[in-house]
Formats: C-alpha cells, structure tokens, sequence
C-alpha cells in the first residue's frame, strides 16, 4: 500500500464492504495495491495471487475484457467517469459480478501519476434484476387469465420449482379457494377447488408472506393435496385488494428444500402485487361486462316492446280510420237527411237538436283526425334539412288571414328564421303554434303576432307571442298532455291533442318546448332546435 502508513486508515479498508484498488503511475507500473477486503470478494486469502494488472485483466471474463479497459483508457486520456459492471473470475471458478469505480490524478503536463477506487460484489442485484426482467419479457404481451398463466409459468421456470399456482377466495365461502392459474412441471393445468383450513395457505391469506423450507407435509398433515403433489417445501405471498381486503394467495411449492427462499420470495412478493391488480381489472371487466349484457337484454326486451307498441299503434290508427269514421259517416248522413226531408216536421227543438249531433259528430271527426296526426308524428322517420320557418310562417298566416278576411291581425316576423328539422313536421309545429296565437287572438282587435329566434351555440331557441287571452300558469304543466284543454270548447273550439303533438315532433328533434303567459296578457311559446350543420340542394320552405 505505497502512500497509506496509517494502520488506523488500513484498518477501515479492511473492514469496509467494498474492495480497495490502488494503482501507481498506470501509464508505466504493472503493479497495483489490493485490499484485504478485494481478496476475499474473490476467494482469495490476502497475496494469494500476485497484484498485477495483467493477472486481474485475465480474470475478467472475455465478453467484458475489452469493454472494461476500454472505459479505464477513456478515464485516463479524456477524464471521462470510470464506473462499470463486469464478470470477474473468483477461485472457485465461478464468475460474479463486480461494480468497479475510480478516480484518477494527473500532473501539470496532464499525465495521468494515479488510479484509485474500489469494487463490490453486485451479483445478487444482478440476479435479482436480471429475474425481475425475465418476468417482464416473459408476460409483457399477456393480460387476463393468459397473464396470470403466463405469470406462474415463468416463475417455476425461472427458479426451478415444481408448482406455482393463484387461488382466489370464493365470494360466498370465504373458507373455500379456487385456483385462477396452475403450473406443474412447467406445464399451464387445470384449475382446482379446495377448502382453505387445515392448509399452509390459511396462513398466508390475509397476513404476510410465509416460507416453509421443508417438511411442509408433517406441519399440515390434513392437507391431501401436499401429499398428492408430494410437496416438500412452500412460500406463499398474499393477495391484496386495492381496498385493502384480501383476494386470494400466490403459492410456490417444490418436491426439494426450496432453494434461496427469500430471494424468491422478494420476488415473488413484487409480481404477487402486480397479479392482484390484473385480477381487479379482469373483475371490474366481468362485472362491466355482466351490466353491458343486462343493459343490451334491456334494449332489446324495450325495443321488442317497442315494436310491439308501434304495430298496436298501426293497429288503432287502422281502426280509428276506418272503424270509428264509418259509424260518424252514418251519423251525419242520417241526420243530414233527416233534416232535409223532415225540415218542416220538426219544430226548433228537434232541429237544434240536429244541429248538436252534427256538431258533435264534426268534432269527434276533428279529434280523429287529430289523434291519427299524433300517430303519424310518432311513427314518422325524420328527414333533417334546411328549414326557412320565415318563409312558412308567412304562408300559414297568409292561408289564415284568406279564410278569416275581417280580422285585423299586425304581424311581425323576424326574416331568415332557419332550422334544422324535417319539413313537414315542422310544418306541422308552426301549423298548430301559428293556429293558436290567431284563435285566441280571434277577440282582440287589434290583434297581434311575432315569430322570432334567439341563435345559440348548441341549439336555436324559437319564440311565437301573441297579445290573445293567454292563460293561467299554474295550468302550464297540462298545455302539452294529451286531451288537456285551459278553455271551455264554448269559447275556443279544439280537441286539445295540438299542443301534444308539437311537444312529440320538438322532442323527437332532440329540442324542449315551454310557454309563458299570464291571463288577458296574451301567451309566448319557446321551442328549442339543436343547430346541425346540414349543406342541403336548396333551403325547403314548404312541405
């Protein structure tokens, strides 16, 4: 040891974990100064060998020769960090792993005059690492059940035991396991059931890692299943839940002592977390894919509901066009003609009773033909394009205004109100929207009307107002039910199907209606369409 007198200093050399290396004038002297403590990482009493450069250069294993003083002549020349892992032989032949640091010292001509470092013994790191990796690779492409397979078949084939097998704990008998994964003799097998007491794995679930060296089948006699794979030694690692509550257990079992266990079962113990998380994943999946099933078995009983409901529909509508007209037909045609021929018989109360079946008959006509609309707007399959509601308001006022000459109506629509929407059915909503403001302007003079639009990101909002009789508020829920009517038919004829069926045709446009009134103060009417991008031919005002 050429510059270090103090036996004090040597001492703490000596005792240290690491090898010390001392190296004079490198670019010249063969000879280097070794620790104790470097003889014996090797195997060697102290000056067993001869410290040279040359003996130690030939005890580095021939793949890492090169690569090692390549690094020392980069450290001398360019000052570059010599830190490096290579094999190195020991005296019993075998090769272990060294992590071999230094720091050189150079003259004012920037000549290197000294090396010095130390070495350490990283061969257990190295297998570990080396496991861990080997772990990696051999389940990276796997997920599931085929990671968990996957997962005990390399870990009985990397530390050469007979069985590695995962068991979860059955949801209704905690006191039951049943196996998810089993490996024997390197070979992926079938799955088993077996009841937890009286078995090695009771002591595991739920608690720590445990280790039985040997003799596993004298400390669990009641165990069948140690006797029938002739196990002689065990290590099993809990499985956790993220919550916390236990899943199940990893198990390794072998027919020998289990060799260098808590190496294994350090390992071990890192995948037994990362399989406990898979097997989560692989349940929330199950019961996501149990409620995806429920939910498709639900749309589809509803669909067939669905269906079902429609052909009834088409069913009644069938009837009331035909079945309930015939009857009506015959009502008005006999009271018609007994009112033609027998004019002059009847006095005024037999003939105003005429008059009020033929009324009656009308509105049950009208009710029909109102319910029937209703069925058809349900049933209609939507045709979206470009709808200018200026330009169809316009002309349903305008067909109004023809049958009604002496009304004195002020009319305000604002230009270019376009939606997307299928015509007709739009159509339709304006019909009756436009046809309610005019009826229950139908006392005021004069009366007025305005059809405008409020543009919005997602949806249009869309306004009808009038200055009619409008309404009392605390009856709005009833405007858009069927059958549901806030005037007596006395002073404003209608079957109260209408509004119902605006309410239909804007909810099937994925929009919502509402209306405000107060009563003598006229009613305004909103509904909403969402804004499409549609590139039509033409924009449709007309159905």
């Amino acid at each position: 040891m050429p510059d270090i007198q103090c036996d004090s200093l040597r001492a703490v050399i000596d005792a240290s974990r690491h090898g010390y290396w001392d190296w004079v004038d490198p670019s010249q002297q063969n000879q280097i100064w070794l620790s104790s403590r470097y003889y014996d990482l090797l195997g060697y009493k102290s000056g067993e060998f001869p410290p040279t450069i040359s003996w130690l250069s030939q005890a580095i294993h021939p793949d890492d020769r090169d690569r090692v003083w390549t690094s020392i002549d980069r450290h001398l020349k360019h000052k570059q960090t010599f830190d490096i892992e290579y094999r190195i032989k020991t005296k019993e032949g075998e090769y272990r792993w060294v992590l071999a640091r230094g720091q050189a010292s150079w003259d004012e001509e920037n000549r290197p005059t000294r090396m010095s470092g130390t070495i350490e013994d990283v061969t257990d790191r190295k297998i570990y690492q080396d496991a861990i990796s080997h772990l990696i690779s051999g389940t990276a492409s796997h997920t599931g059940i085929s990671y968990l397979e996957s997962l005990v078949l390399e870990i009985c084939k990397l530390f050469d035991v007979d069985y590695a097998l995962i068991a979860l704990l059955d949801d209704d008998n905690q006191q039951r396991l049943h196996t998810i994964a089993v490996c024997a003799q390197n070979q992926i097998t079938g799955n088993m059931s077996y009841d937890l007491a009286g078995t090695p794995c009771a002591e595991v679930i739920g608690a720590s890692p445990c280790t039985f060296r040997s003799h596993i089948q004298e400390k669990f006699p009641k165990d069948a299943l140690l006797r029938q794979m002739e196990v002689e030694s065990y290590i099993g690692i809990p499985l956790f839940a993220s919550d916390g509550n236990a899943l199940g257990a990893m198990a390794l079992l072998n027919k020998r002592r289990m060799p260098n266990d808590l190496f294994i079962t350090e390992i071990a113990q890192l995948f037994a977390d990362r399989a406990a998380a898979e097997i989560e994943r692989i349940q929330s999946e199950s019961e996501l894919q149990l409620h995806r099933q429920h939910l498709e078995d639900l749309v589809e009983f509803r669909t067939n509901e669905l269906n079902r409901v429609i052909k009834e529909l088409e069913s009644f509508s069938y009837s009331v066009s035909h079945d309930l007209r015939a009857p009506l037909r015959a009502i008005n045609g006999y009271s018609n003609a007994l009112s033609e021929d027998c004019d002059e018989q009847l006095d005024d109360i037999a003939k105003d009773h005429l008059n009020r079946i033929r009324s009656a008959a009308k509105r049950m006509e009208r009710l029909i033909d109102d319910l029937l609309a209703l069925s058809r707007v349900t049933r209609h399959q939507i045709k979206r394009s470009r709808v200018n509601l200026s330009v169809l308001s316009r002309e349903i006022l305008e067909q109004l205004q023809t049958g009604y000459p002496q009304r004195n109506v002020i009319v305000n629509i604002q230009p270019d109100i376009v939606a997307s929407g299928d015509p007709n059915l739009i159509r339709i909503v304006l019909e009756n929207l436009i046809g309610n403001a005019w009826k229950y302007t139908g006392k005021i003079d004069p009366a007025r009307i305005e059809i405008s639009m409020h543009a919005g990101g997602e949806e249009n909002v869309y306004q009808i107002q009038d200055n009619g009789t409008g309404f009392n508020m605390d009856y709005a829920k009833k405007l858009f039910e069927v059958f549901q009517r806030l005037h007596r038919t006395e002073d404003f004829e209608g079957t109260g199907v209408g509004l119902a069926t605006v309410k239909r045709i804007i909810e099937r446009h994925g929009g919502s209606i509402w209306a405000e009134s107060r009563e003598g103060d006229g009613a305004r009417f909103y509904f909403t369409l969402p804004v499409q991008k549609i590139i039509p031919a033409a924009v449709v005002t007309s159905g």
